[in-house]
């Protein structure tokens, strides 16, 4: 114990990439997770109906869907340091801003504010994760490293979100404020140990800078585009945020309808489900190593997504729709470390925030969407008629996938000649 307890710590001092991007990852969802078994109760506690808690988080995926680009270009040509560094300081506001809040339109300012710190990190981080690991030669340890990833991410929204529930008993604001004081630590983290690589562009003044980034999200949007992989890739991903949302927005006041009302037993509920992300996550792991091709592993993830929800829409029993609850979610744990995967195997290092945020910021066209429609349907209707929904939804991923084989299968044919283009 005591000699992995030092390795820890010489890494921590060496600024090991590998160290530093799990240890960020490990305290960013730490903080996200406390308020994720009580963030919908605690919306509803104030007043808020069905439709309106989905409108808040509408307000997330807009500001996403408007900065995801402006901000992966910031961090391809300002560094990926200190577009980090800006998240973490804007996650803090949004989590202050939602502990003092207690209306409609200050949750949805704080929305705004946590989905600009999203779309600092979303793309840099893992940017800067893989053109450490390239300048290193440790570039083939990405499949690893993301599987790993996702299960020490995981292991940190099990931990948050049990210590939130127990927490948010007392007050179901308290897990806001307790999400800031951790994020600070994350600051720490990220400004004394994360160092930038040597692969990022020479200075350059504000003007050109902003001419710079706008030549570049032009450039990454038709990189996106043109290549049939990834464009595949962002329908299946507009689809399947489509499909979520009920099921994301709607677990936790279901369930604890049919808990009887017990906010703690929620924290628990979040426990299984980041215990099923995990296994999801382990199970890539032995697809990848198995060398089970990426489409392959995710048709199979489509049907773990959508089979169990069928049964979790029709039962009123608690076990029944929380087992197929928990099965959704090992799909949903397979899906970000083969999708990571899949894409940054596609993409060059001088595009590669770019190009991930421009898929992150076309899902959010999905979510918004799902938010909307099916908000509305949960709250004229029932949340069981939204699952259904969704749960027929997720099964078109399939034939999608199938897709991403056939153009997958061409582009090796046709691009023999670069094997960067070269996959399983």
């Amino acid at each position: 114990m005591k000699n992995h307890i030092r390795n820890f710590s010489k890494n921590i001092g060496a600024r090991e990439t590998k160290t530093i991007y799990y240890l960020i990852l490990f305290l960013s969802s730490f903080a996200v997770s406390t308020i994720s078994a009580t963030y919908v109760l605690f919306l509803l506690s104030q007043g808020l109906d069905l439709l309106q808690v989905n409108l808040v988080n509408v307000a997330f995926m807009v500001g996403i869907f408007i900065f995801e680009i402006p901000t992966g270009a910031y961090a391809d040509n300002f560094g990926r340091r200190k577009s980090v560094i800006i998240s973490t300081i804007l996650i803090i506001v949004a989590f202050t801003t939602y502990f003092l809040s207690s209306t409609l339109w200050m949750f949805i300012l704080a929305e705004t504010i946590a989905a600009i710190a999203w779309t600092f990190r979303s793309g840099a981080l893992d940017a800067w994760l893989i053109d450490s690991l390239k300048e290193n030669n440790f570039q083939g340890e990405v499949d690893k490293i993301f599987s790993h990833a996702a299960i020490i991410g995981q292991s940190a929204s099990l931990l948050g979100g049990l210590i939130g529930a127990y927490i948010g008993v007392v007050s179901l604001r308290l897990p806001l404020g307790f999400a800031a004081i951790v994020s600070l630590f994350t600051l720490a983290i990220v400004y004394f140990f994360m160092r930038e690589g040597k692969t990022l562009k020479v200075p350059i003044n504000f003007i050109s800078g902003l001419n710079q980034m706008k030549k570049m999200s032009k450039e990454g949007i038709i990189y996106g585009v043109k290549h049939k992989v990834i464009l595949w890739l962002i329908f299946a991903n507009v689809l399947a945020l489509f499909a979520f949302q009920p099921l994301n927005m709607y677990w936790s006041p279901r369930l604890n309808v049919l808990a009887g009302d017990q906010i703690w037993v929620m924290g628990w509920v979040w426990v299984g489900i980041s215990l099923a992300m995990m296994g999801g996550a382990f199970i890539v792991k032995h697809l990848f190593n198995k060398a089970v091709s990426y489409a392959s592993s995710l048709v199979i993830m489509s049907l773990v997504l959508a089979v169990p929800i069928f049964f979790g829409a029709t039962s009123e029993i608690f076990a029944v729709v929380l087992s197929s609850f928990l099965i959704y979610e090992v799909g949903r744990g397979m899906m970000g470390p083969i999708q990571s995967s899949y894409l940054n195997k596609h993409i060059e290092s001088s595009h590669r925030a770019t190009v991930l945020s421009f898929h992150s910021m076309i899902g959010r066209v999905g979510a918004v969407g799902g938010l909307i429609i099916l908000g509305w349907v949960g709250k004229n209707h029932s949340i069981q008629f939204s699952w259904a929904i969704a749960g027929i939804l997720l099964l078109f991923l399939v034939p999608i996938f199938l897709r991403v084989a056939y153009h997958e299968k061409k582009l090796v044919e046709t691009s023999l000649k670069d094997p960067e283009l070269i996959l399983r």
